[in-house]
């Protein structure tokens, strides 16, 4: 069973509210559509490269918390 993390919820709201398609989005964050949808489904444990991407391309902060998760 995937884990699903608190990020992949915000990142999926905030995508909601800025009328992104999939391709939008990772465009600004610089990944590939199919990274971005594993992002949005938390279906992977972000890498400390997507995390910084994230934050600068959506203009965004995370907490730490939004990455608990059991080895992360």
């Amino acid at each position: 069973m995937a884990k699903i993390l608190k990020y992949g919820g915000f990142l999926r709201e905030l995508r909601r509210k800025k009328r992104w398609s999939i391709p939008q989005m990772a465009e600004k964050i610089g990944v590939s559509p199919e990274r971005m949808e594993d992002l949005l489904a938390g279906e992977h444990e972000p890498k400390a490269g997507d995390t910084v991407r994230m934050e600068r391309g959506l203009d965004i902060q995370f907490d730490p918390e939004d990455f608990e998760s059991e080895g992360l």
